[in-house]
């Protein structure tokens, strides 16, 4: 169910708004709704967006795992942000996904090796991989073509 209670109107309130229509009491009405309402987030002000930055800084940019590495996704693509030590990290690396995996294998220390869940299908063929300033960002496209099988069903 809705929880109409949050909002600020009350629901035996008259259709109209308890003054007469002008453009200096509909922006004072209009005022008093919204500091009404954002009262609930704590805030100073209505003219501050501290409240809406506080979401932001709340929301995940990527999904962040281990060892900094951190995994956006679009409509068509799955961009992974891999950080890589050193050079020498790079060439010890072998990179290989399935359709919804990444591997990363450390020729030389097999216990640095990671795996990154995928949050979509992603295509075999059309994976590219770039390392630039200590950072290795895999782009992978999602699969679009999804393959159903019609199951039959037997009435009993």
């Amino acid at each position: 169910m809705f929880p109409w209670n949050l909002f600020p109107f009350k629901m035996n309130q008259d259709k109209a708004p308890p003054f007469e229509i002008g453009k200096n009491n509909v922006e004072d009405y209009v005022q008093k709704i919204l500091s009404q309402t954002f009262s609930a987030f704590d805030q100073d002000s209505t003219n501050s967006n501290d409240w809406l930055r506080s979401i932001f800084e709340q929301m995940p940019s990527g999904s962040n795992q281990s060892n900094g590495i951190k995994l956006f996704e679009s409509f068509q693509y799955i961009f992974i942000h891999i950080p890589v030590p050193d050079d020498q990290a790079l060439e010890r690396w072998k990179v290989y996904h399935t359709t919804n995996q990444l591997m990363i294998e450390d020729l030389e220390e097999p216990k640095n090796s990671k795996t990154i869940t995928l949050p979509a299908l992603v295509e075999k063929k059309k994976t590219t991989a770039v390392y630039k300033n200590g950072l290795l960002e895999v782009i992978l496209h999602k699969k679009t073509d999804m393959q159903y099988t019609e199951v039959g069903v037997i009435k009993d």
